[in-house]
């Protein structure tokens, strides 16, 4: 096709008519695939995870938050990941071998872009409480202040239907916002899942999950320690 052209173009000269200016554009290849906004420069350089907390006792002593404020846990530590399956040393037989228990996660959220963010909760048993961007996520959380809880529930006689639901907020772009999940386990197997989602549909992976935060000086901002939340 390049040869045709620059032949007709030599005919054109050749004949003594002037030959036409043409521009070529560059070709712009299509993406492959289209990829989430990347993650930010923390300022403070936190690490990226989870802090957790689990409690034990009966499930009627665990089902108001507020008493998890000055309640040291029974055990805490870090994941990489949210969800009971994601600690340390614990397994299947763990939750099986418990009668009733509560864990704790939260994290700083650092957010890659401004918009509303989607926090969807499936498979929940058995219960579910939700703290997002607030003081109350940071510290304080009671059963009255929380954002949304979602829980396992008989539909009718002999059937029940799992915890599931949605929770959105807008968050600024650079923000470190504070994240609370509270999970009960009435006894033996039982878990839930939490996907994060941004403004551009793109689910957000744990990476974006830190374990302390940064202020607008760059400092860093850390929860307290557990039992010290009132």
């Amino acid at each position: 096709m390049q040869l045709l052209s620059t032949l007709a173009l030599l005919a054109i000269s050749l004949s003594g008519v002037a030959p036409l200016l043409t521009t070529t554009f560059p070709r712009i290849p299509l993406p492959s695939s289209i990829h989430p906004v990347p993650l930010p420069v923390p300022a403070c350089n936190p690490s990226p995870g989870w802090q957790w907390a689990s409690y034990s006792g009966p499930f009627t002593g665990l089902e108001d938050a507020s008493t998890l404020q000055t309640r040291r846990p029974k055990e805490n530590g870090t994941s990489p990941s949210i969800g009971w399956i994601a600690v340390p040393g614990w397994t299947d037989d763990t939750l099986n071998a418990s009668n009733s228990f509560a864990m704790q996660h939260r994290a700083y959220l650092l957010v890659p872009q401004s918009g509303r963010y989607s926090f969807a909760f499936s498979g929940v048993i058995d219960r579910v409480r939700v703290w997002l961007g607030s003081e109350a996520a940071y510290a304080g959380y009671t059963n009255g202040n929380q954002d949304d809880s979602f829980f396992y529930q008989r539909i009718d006689a002999g059937d029940f239907e799992q915890g599931a639901g949605v929770v959105e907020k807008y968050f600024a772009a650079g923000q470190y916002v504070p994240v609370r999940v509270l999970y009960y386990n009435a006894g033996h197997s039982g878990d839930f899942i939490m996907k994060m989602t941004g403004p551009d549909r793109q689910e957000l992976s744990d990476d974006y999950a830190m374990l302390s935060g940064c202020d607008e000086n760059g400092k860093p901002v850390t929860f307290r320690r557990w039992g010290n939340e009132a």
